[in-house]
């Protein structure tokens, strides 16, 4: 894992053709096909949905992906604090001291799946906006603190295919976030 600066994780996804909006949202440049989940409400449900959004299976070897967690401190501060502990403690074990205001985004290589999922678990568990987009860019994740997931996929093939691997999530089709 390496941690990158909010620029960095901009020149990540502009390299990988989607664009940013002025609030840093990510977006693709030529269309946008996607659908929602709405979160569970038990914290293992979240952990296996999770591991539904990174694709987790032996037909789809994983390549990488950015997490970048966009806002946090929307909940009660205690709340806060723990969420944000967590994050330092699972950064500083792979080496990284800047703090998540510094360094908001991680980039996980094609060996570190498990990292990306122990991650990514925590902007689900606290309520922070975070995307999760994988390297090959072909869809990416929204974390909202609105209690949903926005799949956002570069085409209608993705879409139908995530939506299909998803169908036990009771997807909803509306891709704004």
């Amino acid at each position: 894992m390496n941690a990158l600066t909010s620029q960095e994780a901009r020149d990540w996804c502009e390299e990988r053709s989607i664009s940013l909006s002025g609030d840093g949202f990510p977006h693709y440049r030529d269309v946008e096909l996607g659908f929602t989940i709405r979160l569970p409400e038990k914290a293992a449900r979240l952990t296996a949905l999770t591991a539904w959004l990174l694709q987790e299976s032996e037909k789809v070897p994983f390549q990488g992906a950015l997490l970048w967690v966009k806002e946090w401190g929307i909940w009660a501060e205690h709340t806060e604090e723990a969420g944000i502990k967590i994050m330092e403690a699972l950064r500083s074990v792979r080496g990284e001291t800047r703090p998540l205001e510094e360094a908001p985004a991680m980039l996980f290589g094609s060996d570190e799946l498990r990292d990306l999922h122990a991650f990514f678990i925590q902007p689900l568990l606290f309520g922070w906006d975070a995307f999760m987009i994988p390297a090959t860019a072909d869809y990416f994740a929204f974390n909202s603190h609105d209690e949903f997931i926005c799949v956002v996929t570069k085409t209608e093939e993705t879409r139908e295919t995530l939506m299909n691997w998803l169908r036990g999530w009771n997807p909803q089709e509306n891709a704004s976030y």
